[in-house]
């Protein structure tokens, strides 16, 4: 995958690092390298809060992560539920934002795995899917339910006023 990373500078004159990729460049899509490459950037952010998005579309995956890093958020990525579960545990995240239909694991299925941990329960948790759900709230575990394909303003209104008032 070819990208350039560039260096430009913020509001308060800091350098900022950002990755820029065209959609062309997910076929050869590299997790490891994306959630590294999010790691150094993390001591460039200004935001306090960090975003995990999991889903095993690469095109959605890559699209989320571009919009929400240009807005600010420390954003890392998963491909399925396990993987998620194990960057989780390397650092837990201040949000997920979760596929419903994913192998390995579905993102229903790693959400309530979250909730049941008492280290992890109280992280919240947007379903981000195609996949319409047809249970009532108390049936399922998401603080949101947003359908794909959802407007960006909409998703970013979600994150904002679930990590409003939580610390960083």
């Amino acid at each position: 995958m070819q990208c350039a990373l560039e260096r430009p500078t913020g509001a308060h004159g800091s350098s900022v690092g950002n990755a820029k990729c065209t959609l062309a460049d997910i076929a050869g899509f590299n997790y490891a390298a994306a959630n590294f490459a999010a790691d150094i950037l993390v001591t460039e952010s200004h935001s306090p809060h960090s975003i995990l998005i999991v889903d095993d579309e690469p095109d959605s995956l890559e699209t989320l992560r571009l919009l929400l890093t240009d807005e600010g958020f420390d954003v890392r990525v998963a491909a399925n539920g396990t993987e998620a579960l194990q960057r989780v545990a390397e650092r837990a995240p201040d949000l997920l934002i979760v596929d419903i239909m994913m192998p390995l694991m579905t993102g229903l299925d790693l959400c309530r795995h979250l909730r049941a941990q008492v280290e992890t329960r109280d992280i919240p948790c947007i379903a981000y899917s195609g996949y319409p759900m047809r249970q009532q709230r108390g049936d399922h575990p998401y603080d949101r339910v947003i359908l794909k394909p959802a407007d960006f303003p909409e998703l970013l209104n979600a994150v904002r006023e679930l990590l409003a008032g939580r610390p960083g």
